[in-house]
């Protein structure tokens, strides 16, 4: 999986335009400031759902129901100190 900065896709260039054509005005300097918030409130819904047992996700879809992007919380043993479960990350 390659991995991008935000602000190096074309993501908000195109949030921008949708936005526009939708009758909202909207810089596409100001998207990354959503991609932020999001990115924060994913953060803060994993951290509060994580599990030692299991992956937790948080699954983006679109209208149409097709995948566009997850992020996933996983627990790792910390390998120094595998008996204390708060170790891990």
């Amino acid at each position: 999986m390659s991995e991008l900065k935000f602000d190096e896709t074309k993501i908000p260039e195109n949030f921008s335009k949708t936005l526009v054509a939708k009758n909202f005005t909207f810089a596409a300097a100001h998207v990354n400031k959503i991609g932020r918030v999001i990115l924060d409130a994913v953060s803060r819904c994993l951290g509060s759902i994580k599990d030692i047992d299991k992956k937790q996700a948080v699954v983006f879809k679109g209208l149409d129901n097709t995948f566009l992007a997850a992020a996933v919380v996983k627990y790792h043993k910390n390998e120094d100190d595998p008996d204390n479960l708060a170790s891990g990350n």
